[in-house]
């Protein structure tokens, strides 16, 4: 948001951060990184520019698990985990360089089309948005490559607390099918198929499927639930609008 000008101050982007955690647990496929939108929108007066580097955030966030196939490959000697990597990368490449299809005349007149009927956005200015310094990508991608790691050591640790003896590899490995697994649009934000995935990827016994289910359960508490439950009140004490600013925007 800031790489051009000062726009959000970091307090800001942790509560919209908590904002979209609060709007995934109602909201199918992760897709309240998106809809809190509104939130920055309305603290911030900025529409076009908020929208687009959301989209980016949730888009680098999705394509850097490619970074982290090596890594899972290297374990799991699996072709498969490449492929996944290059499907999740490439929403961010085609995104990153919408300007470049801009410029083509089909593209153009579609994208002209679009603009058109949508009034309430921009799309000559949310494309241009689109455009984020490669410095400012690098750094987000290198955030969300340790990000990942990181979540997933903590699902290593509830496995540990469980009194389970699964390998911190193994768990490394299966990151890729993990982030994904989230995607699936039949659940809010995964529940459901994200613990399934993780009973699918981890039990090799009946006696196993307890403990990984309560694992499963710890893990989204901490990751989750709780950061959901602290952004509620800024959803509600920001939600205080009229019938004139909804339909404006």
């Amino acid at each position: 948001m800031n790489s051009e000008n000062k726009i959000i101050s970091y307090y800001q982007a942790y509560k919209l951060f908590l904002v979209g955690q609060s709007l995934n647990i109602v909201l199918p496929s992760g897709t309240g990184d998106l809809a809190k939108v509104y939130y920055g929108y309305k603290w911030t007066g900025v529409k076009e520019r908020m929208f687009a580097v959301s989209l980016i955030d949730k888009l680098i966030a999705i394509g850097s698990i490619l970074f982290i196939t090596p890594i899972s490959f290297y374990y799991s000697g699996n072709y498969t985990i490449i492929v996944t990597g290059l499907i999740a990368f490439t929403p961010f490449i085609l995104t990153y360089k919408l300007n470049y299809f801009f410029n083509v005349h089909i593209f153009h007149r579609l994208i002209k089309n679009i603009s058109k009927k949508i009034e309430k956005i921009n799309i000559d200015m949310l494309i241009q948005h689109l455009k984020i310094p490669p410095r400012s990508i690098f750094i987000a991608f290198t955030l969300s490559i340790a990000a990942w790691i990181f979540t997933y050591i903590l699902l290593h640790l509830c496995f540990v607390i469980c009194g389970l003896n699964i390998p911190l590899h193994l768990v490394v490995s299966s990151i890729p099918f993990l982030t994904l697994g989230r995607l699936f649009p039949f659940t809010l934000n995964g529940m459901g198929s994200d613990e399934a995935l993780i009973l699918f990827l981890f039990s090799n016994s009946e006696d196993q499927n307890m403990p990984i289910i309560v694992a499963a359960f710890m893990y989204r508490i901490i990751l989750m639930l709780l950061p959901a439950i602290i952004g509620i009140p800024f959803i509600l004490t920001n939600n205080k609008l009229n019938e004139t600013e909804i339909e404006s925007y």
